[in-house]
């Protein structure tokens, strides 16, 4: 398993408004399982980080959605794969329907009710004809949002260096994620481990021109 360490001030900011990327919001998003807590004092905002991260991704897919209908399960899919939008990622888009098929009746009703509140706010119109929605957002912020994916992508990249040299196992992580999801194998020998951020662009660069890594 994983485990980040993050102070509350931080946790409400990056899965609130003034997030600089999609990193702690992304995450945030998906189902929760809150399986302890010391206090009810510290619950409220981890809940209430947890409530902004989902409001602001489905929100923000609804801004990406664009004139042309769309169902809620397309939207909800969206917002599950923005995670993925605004990172480089092993995984595809195959990840975002196992998600979405682990818990679709939680994600249909959790993010359903942002989305209903969404439609009350006029951000998006619902038409019950076909039951399909249409986003009312303008070209200006349809811009905006994408331009916060490309900057969520380049910030995450720029991360690497920083999980290289301070997580242990960083690199055994991604060789058993790649052999996971595609079944390559590389190996990396003790000497290249040392200068890693200068010879794993390679690995990278190959991995890009054979699509595993989107």
């Amino acid at each position: 398993f994983k485990y980040y360490v993050i102070s509350t001030g931080d946790l409400l900011r990056e899965t609130g408004a003034a997030a600089r990327d999609l990193y702690i919001q992304g995450r945030l998003a998906k189902r929760q399982h809150l399986a302890w807590c010391a206090s009810a004092t510290a619950r409220e905002p981890i809940l209430r980080a947890h409530l902004q991260a989902v409001q602001g991704v489905v929100g923000l897919a609804a801004t990406l959605a664009g004139p042309d209908p769309t169902t809620r399960d397309a939207l909800i899919h969206s917002a599950l794969g923005l995670s993925y939008r605004a990172e480089q990622r092993l995984e595809g888009s195959a990840k975002i329907d196992t998600l979405f098929a682990s818990a679709p009746r939680h994600y249909r009703l959790a993010y359903g009710i942002v989305i209903d509140a969404l439609c009350r706010q006029g951000r998006l119109r619902h038409d019950p004809a076909n039951d399909t929605l249409r986003s009312t957002a303008s070209a200006a912020e349809r811009d905006a949002a994408g331009a916060f994916i490309a900057r969520s992508r380049i910030r995450h990249r720029l991360r690497w260096p920083k999980m290289i040299l301070t997580v242990d196992n960083w690199i055994d992580q991604l060789q058993a994620k790649l052999e996971r999801t595609h079944g390559i194998v590389i190996e990396v020998p003790p000497w290249e481990r040392r200068i890693i951020l200068i010879t794993g662009w390679r690995h990278f660069i190959r991995l890009r021109r054979q699509g595993k890594v989107s």
